[in-house]
């Protein structure tokens, strides 16, 4: 170790950063897990709620797009209903290339909450 280093190590304040620093981490290694799984109940409970109670309403394809990810392509789908509001949705290939920007397609939303939707293609 270089001699700076080791006068710096010599006094508290540079254990003390190594221990905040590996306190911090071990913080992030438990809550961030939790995080994500908390967002994945959250987003369950909100797709099984649209099956259950979802409206049915007129919205139109605005945009489509294909993006690349490790090699594979995805499929994005934006949407608009109930006058302004704007939703994504990556969709199959097979869905994509039936679909046609202005087309008129139903959307399946939540009436108390009408950020939560998808497209309906029943």
């Amino acid at each position: 170790m270089a001699p700076e280093l080791m006068d710096t190590f010599k006094n508290s304040s540079g254990w003390t950063f190594i221990f905040s620093g590996s306190v911090l981490l071990v913080i992030f290694l438990i809550v961030f897990p939790v995080f994500l799984i908390a967002q994945a109940i959250y987003q369950y409970r909100n797709a099984r709620t649209l099956e259950q109670t979802g409206t049915l309403t007129t919205g139109a394809i605005l945009e489509k797009w294909v993006d690349s990810s490790d090699g594979q392509p995805i499929y994005h789908v934006l949407y608009k209903y109930r006058r302004s509001i704007k939703a994504l949705q990556v969709v199959s290939e097979s869905v994509f290339q039936k679909l046609q920007c202005k087309q008129s397609i139903d959307v399946l939303h939540l009436e108390n909450a009408p950020h939560i939707s998808r497209l309906n293609f029943n």
